[in-house]
Order: structure tokens, then sequence, then C-alpha cells
């Protein structure tokens, strides 16, 4: 993957980032280790590693990133929704389905 597409995910991701659709685009080795810096990954794991792994490293981390992002705005929606959700029991539920009642506190 080049920079280039990566730059078209990330535009995807965040569509009202401000970065400018003309600016140029840096090489690859430096956009890697840009990552590997905010990533916080070791050196000695970047000199040991071969570069392709080093750039699946950085995509699986991203990814895992992304994913806990948008898990974190999911329980943010649902703690903001008017949903109350609670446990019941089987017996419950029954009466509840049966008609005999409702399920409020």
């Amino acid at each position: 993957m080049h920079s280039r597409e990566l730059l078209r995910l990330y535009d995807k991701v965040y569509p009202n980032g401000n970065r400018n659709k003309n600016s140029i685009v840096p090489p690859r080795v430096i956009t890697i280790m840009q990552k590997c810096v905010e990533l916080k990954i070791q050196d000695c794991m970047i000199q040991r590693l071969h570069y392709t792994d080093l750039y699946v490293l950085i995509l699986s981390l991203d990814i895992a990133n992304i994913k806990t992002a948008l898990k974190r705005e999911r329980q943010a929606r649902a703690a903001n929704s008017n949903t109350d959700v609670r446990d019941i029991s089987g017996a419950e539920a029954v009466k509840f389905l049966q008609g005999g009642g409702s399920l409020a506190r």
C-alpha cells in the first residue's frame, strides 16, 4: 500500500480533516518512521523487523486504534441515549410476554 492510498483511506476515516489535497506526499519511509514515533515502537524492534513486517505491524496497530475509537464512540452514544437496559429474570420475561405487567422498576 502506497502513502497515497493510505492518505485516501485516512480521508475516508476522517472526512472533515483539514489536510491540503494538493500537499506533497512524503516518501513512504518518512511516513513509516512518523508512525513508529506516534505509536512508540521501540528502535530495537524497528531495526530487527523486516520492512514489510514493520509496515504490517503499523497497519494492524492503526486498525486496532480505529476499532477502539469506534467502540468508545458507540459506548458514548449509548450512554447519551434515553435507552434504559437492565437484566431481568426468566420469570419476569415470561410474565411480561404473557401480558401480565410491565417491566418498570
